[in-house]
Formats: C-alpha cells, sequence, structure tokens
C-alpha cells in the first residue's frame, strides 16, 4: 500500500524524534524535503556551512529511506515551486509538518495550506511564550529564565534555586585580569 499523507521536513528538523516526523510511519507516510536554491543563494552562508546544511539534508533523506520511507528529495529555484512540483506529483496529499522555527516559514507553510504539528525542539513554544509576555510591562531574559527554572523544575532545589541564588551576573561582569592570565584553569 502505498503512503497517502506527506511530512514535509525542513533542512532545521532532520531528527526523527521531532514534531510530525516522530508522528509518521513509513507506512502511512512519505517523505517531502526540498532544497531551495534561494534560500541557499538569500544568505551570506560560509562555504562549508552551506556544505554542512545540504549534506546533512541529503543524509538525512537517506537515513530515511534506510528507515522505510518514500522520500522525495526535491532541488528548485524555490520551497514553493518545490512544494508545488511535488503536489503535481500527488495531488490532494495531506501534507503536515513540524512548526518552523522562523517566521517567513511559518508564513509560507500557512500560505501553502500546510498543516502544522507544534516542535518540540525547544523548551517553550511560541504560544507558551506569547502567554507569558502579554502578562509582562516589559520583557527581560532574567525574568523568562527565572519562570523556566520554576517551571521545568531546572536548577531547582524545591522552589528555591540550587545553591541560593538566581543567578551569578554580577560575578560575571567581572573583567578579565590586565595581565591576560587565565585565573579560571584550562576547561
Amino acid at each position: 500500500m502505498s503512503p497517502k499523507a506527506t511530512v514535509w521536513v525542513l533542512g532545521d528538523q532532520l531528527n526523527v524524534r521531532i514534531g510530525a516526523l516522530k508522528q509518521a510511519s513509513p507506512r502511512t507516510h512519505r517523505i517531502l524535503m526540498v532544497e531551495s536554491a534561494h534560500k541557499i543563494g538569500g544568505r551570506p552562508w560560509h562555504r562549508q556551512r552551506l556544505h554542512f546544511i545540504i549534506s546533512s539534508m541529503r543524509h538525512f533523506a537517506d537515513e530515511l529511506r534506510n528507515d522505510g520511507f518514500v522520500v522525495e528529495y526535491v532541488k528548485a529555484p524555490t520551497m514553493t515551486e518545490g512544494f508545488g512540483r511535488y503536489m503535481a506529483k500527488h495531488p490532494g496529499t495531506h501534507v503536515t509538518a513540524t512548526a518552523p522555527n522562523s517566521l517567513a516559514a511559518r508564513a509560507l507553510m500557512e500560505r501553502l495550506g500546510v498543516e502544522t504539528v507544534e516542535s518540540n525542539q525547544f523548551l517553550t513554544t511560541p504560544g507558551e511564550f506569547a502567554a507569558w509576555a502579554a502578562t509582562r510591562k516589559s520583557l527581560k531574559m532574567e525574568d523568562f529564565y527565572r519562570r523556566q527554572r520554576v517551571r521545568l523544575g531546572y536548577l531547582m532545589d524545591g522552589d528555591q534555586p540550587a545553591g541560593g541564588k538566581w543567578n551569578f551576573d554580577a560575578e560575571n561582569r567581572e573583567s578579565p585580569p590586565r595581565d591576560g592570565s587565565n585565573p579560571w584553569g584550562e576547561p
């Protein structure tokens, strides 16, 4: 039986344990990956970083094939054109994707009618952050980190910070020694 649904995997989602891909099965889903010339050429990427990104995508596609998935790796001028080519081959297929990390990619998914599944790549979803931010007069990293520690139980002893302090910012603001010596030792 041929898979009826598709998971679109973006270049920063190369992990079988996240979002839409976590819920996919080779029996029920095929995989779409688009290598976009516009995306690649749209930034002043360092040559090695660009090679790493493209190589990672291609190797991940191979891993998914080895896991039994049908993978269509489309090279296209744009993400939109790559998606369009895929849909022309598979009209009416239901496409899901892990919610992208960038606003531009989120807008693209919405414009193309792709259903998104919340990403579990981060500890806080955009919705959770927006709800927290709506309760604040000003946004400070200190307040957000403190909330995260309490909410997630990281570096906490009960309801108090482990070690008795929320942060060490005052100590971290010390200037390095003028003589250039390393008082902290080797890592």
